[in-house]
C-alpha cells in the first residue's frame, strides 16, 4: 500500500507562527479512473459496468435529495440537503441561494481509512503545471478534442503568458507536429477554455491523426526556466471513416491498428466506438451514439469480422491482427473509446 504524502507549511497568521500539514495528492481520479480501479481490485466487474453503476448511483442520490429525502450509507457517507441564509421574519421566503447539498463521511468509514493509512513527509516539488481533466464542452466526452469546438482544461498552476512564445497550450499530434494553441477563450491557474486547432496532416500510414498529447508550458518568473506539464492521458479526436481510411484504434506511429471498419451502409453519423477488456480478459467491442447509448457488446477473441448493433445501421469491424488490437486497448488501461465520423463505405 502506498502512503499519504504531505508537506509541512507555515501558518503566519498565528503568533508565534505555527505549522500545519497539507496533503499532496498523488493523483486526482475521475470516474473512468475509479471504474478501472474497481475492475483491477474486482476483476469480475467490467470497467464499463462499474462506470455505469457509479453514474446511476450519483443520479439516484440526486433524485432522492430532490424528493426531500436524506441518503445514508452507514459504512460510507450521508448526503443531506441544507437551507441556509437569513430571514428577518418567519413569513419571509427562502433567501436566494439557500439550497446546498452536504456530503458527510461516516465515522466507520473514516476510521477504516485511518486504520489503513500510513504517512510520508515530502519536500516541495518543483512548481509545474498539472493537468487533471480534459473535456469536450459540446458533448461532455472526457479526453476528446475536436477542432473548432470548446475544450475545457482543469488543473493547477496552469497560468501562462500568451505573449511569450515559449509559453502556452500545445497539442502534439500522432503525425509528430506540435500545434501551439492561439484561440484562448479564458484561462486561470485552475481552469482554461480553448478552441483547439489540430494538425491537419495525415497520421501514420495515411490514417487520421486521431491521437493528441496535451501539454502546458509556463514560466513562473519573468526570466525563469520554462516548466512543462503534460496530461497523463492521450486525447483522441474524431476519426473520419471513409473508403480511404478505415483504421480504428490506431495509436502512436503504428502502421496497423489491427482492426478496421469494413462495412457500413447507413447515412453519415457521428458515433462512439468502445473497446474494453474485463476481468475475464475478454476484449469486447460496442458502438453507440455520441450521447453514450451503446448496443450490446460483442466479444472478440480472434481475427475475423464482427457485426455491431447500436446505430440505425449495423457496423462491421474486421480484426486482422487481434494481438495488436488487444495490446492497444491494454495500453489505454483496458478502456479505449473513439469518436467516429462514420460515412457509408463502398461494398
Amino acid at each position: 500500500m502506498t502512503t499519504i504524502q504531505y508537506q509541512v507549511e507555515k501558518n503566519s497568521l498565528t503568533s508565534p507562527p505555527s505549522y500545519f500539514a497539507r496533503v499532496s495528492p498523488r493523483s486526482i481520479l475521475d470516474i473512468d479512473d475509479v471504474a478501472k480501479a474497481i475492475n483491477s481490485h474486482n476483476p469480475t466487474i467490467p470497467v464499463q459496468t462499474a462506470k455505469s453503476v457509479i453514474e446511476k448511483f450519483a443520479e439516484e442520490v440526486g433524485i432522492q435529495l430532490a424528493n426531500g429525502n436524506t441518503v445514508k450509507i452507514s459504512s460510507f457517507c450521508s448526503w443531506v440537503v441544507t437551507l441556509g441564509g437569513r430571514m428577518d421574519n418567519p413569513t419571509d421566503p427562502l433567501p436566494s441561494g439557500a439550497f446546498d447539498v452536504i456530503a458527510k463521511p461516516s465515522a466507520p468509514f473514516k476510521s477504516s481509512v485511518a486504520a489503513n493509512a500510513t504517512y510520508e513527509r515530502i519536500g516541495y516539488a518543483a512548481k509545474t503545471p498539472s493537468i487533471v481533466s480534459v473535456m469536450d464542452t459540446n458533448t461532455g466526452i472526457q479526453n476528446y478534442v475536436r477542432e473548432g469546438y470548446g475544450l475545457e482544461i482543469n488543473g493547477t498552476q496552469m497560468a501562462w503568458s500568451q505573449e511569450d512564445a515559449a509559453q502556452g497550450v500545445y497539442l502534439l499530434s500522432s503525425a509528430g507536429n506540435d500545434m501551439r494553441q492561439t484561440n484562448i477563450v479564458s484561462s486561470t491557474p485552475s481552469k482554461a477554455f480553448i478552441i483547439p486547432e489540430l494538425d491537419s496532416n495525415a497520421g501514420p500510414a495515411g490514417a487520421a491523426s486521431v491521437e493528441q498529447i496535451l501539454s502546458i508550458a509556463t514560466r513562473y518568473t519573468e526570466n525563469g526556466e520554462v516548466r512543462v506539464g503534460t496530461f497523463k492521458t492521450k486525447l483522441r479526436t474524431t476519426n473520419a471513416i471513409s473508403d480511404t481510411n478505415k483504421k480504428i484504434f490506431i495509436i502512436d506511429d503504428q502502421t496497423s491498428s489491427g482492426a478496421t471498419i469494413s462495412a457500413y451502409t447507413g447515412s453519415q453519423v457521428d458515433a462512439r466506438l468502445l473497446a474494453t477488456i474485463g476481468g475475464d480478459g475478454v476484449l469486447k467491442l460496442s458502438v453507440g451514439t455520441l450521447a453514450g447509448v451503446f448496443g450490446d457488446p460483442v466479444s472478440v477473441a480472434a481475427n475475423g469480422s464482427y457485426v455491431l448493433s447500436g446505430l440505425a445501421s449495423d457496423v462491421t469491424v474486421t480484426v486482422a491482427t487481434y494481438a495488436t488490437l488487444y495490446a492497444n486497448v491494454v495500453s489505454y488501461g483496458k478502456y479505449m473509446q473513439e469518436v467516429l465520423d462514420l460515412s457509408p463505405l463502398t461494398p
